[in-house]
């Protein structure tokens, strides 16, 4: 990956936690492509928000969570459905990966926890 578009994920994924500290969220699980209540389409699976991303040249918000998270749940539930965030989904790829599915994209980034 090239070091550009690892630095935007890695800042991309910091925007994500720090707009959980002020606001908090829900999960669902994986399909292909999960449309949350206040249509923010979410990508479900790595390799295919990387090539979204490319065709689209976007930045790409990656959510890491797990079904037994209370916290992920509370950053669907609050951020996501967030005016301001739905915006901003607009101009991203926004992907929701399961860590305990997709284990090797999580340990890739170095996952710490959830969200």
């Amino acid at each position: 990956m090239r070091k550009g578009i690892k630095f935007s994920l890695m800042i991309a994924v910091l925007l994500a936690a720090v707009s959980l500290s002020t606001m908090i969220g829900c999960s669902k699980k994986a399909e292909d492509v999960v449309v949350s209540p206040k249509e923010i389409e979410f990508v479900t699976d790595y390799a295919t928000a990387l090539q979204i991303a490319q065709e689209k040249n976007q930045k790409i918000l990656i959510d890491f969570y797990t079904d037994w998270c209370v916290w992920c749940k509370r950053l669907d539930s609050f951020t996501y459905s967030d005016s301001a965030v739905i915006e901003m989904s607009k101009s991203m790829v926004f992907a929701k990966i399961n860590a305990e599915v997709d284990t090797l994209t999580a340990q890739k980034y170095i996952i710490p926890g959830y969200p």
